[in-house]
């Protein structure tokens, strides 16, 4: 179910199971009503997870668009290591020692 964090206006997504749970229900003649009023889920994600089950069938979350990262999650781990190590590190020395051939504004966005 979706739980409310207090610090964010966005919901943690979904289980999987409670989408399996949708469809099931869903499928077996239970209204989006019924199924909100059972998992204390809104409508709209009923709705929204029924739609992509139909249209996919899939309820597992979609692959999002966009460009793909430039650094790969070790360079990203090399760099926060060395900050956390030497938070006085300058971004010259990072571009330098740790990512050369990056520009400055790749390095700055992670």
């Amino acid at each position: 179910m979706e739980i409310e964090d207090p610090h964010s206006k966005r919901k943690s997504p979904l289980s999987l199971e409670d989408r399996q749970e949708i469809v099931y229900l869903r499928r077996n003649g239970m209204t989006e009503s019924e199924i909100s009023e059972r998992l204390q889920i809104p409508k709209s994600t009923i709705n929204s997870v029924f739609t992509k089950w139909k249209t996919h069938h899939i309820v597992e979350n979609l692959k999002k668009p966009g460009r793909p990262k430039e650094i790969t999650e070790e360079e990203e781990k090399m760099v926060i290591e060395a900050v956390e190590e030497d938070p006085t590190m300058s971004l010259s020395k990072i571009q330098g020692s740790i990512l050369p051939g990056f520009s400055k504004p790749t390095i700055i966005e992670y």
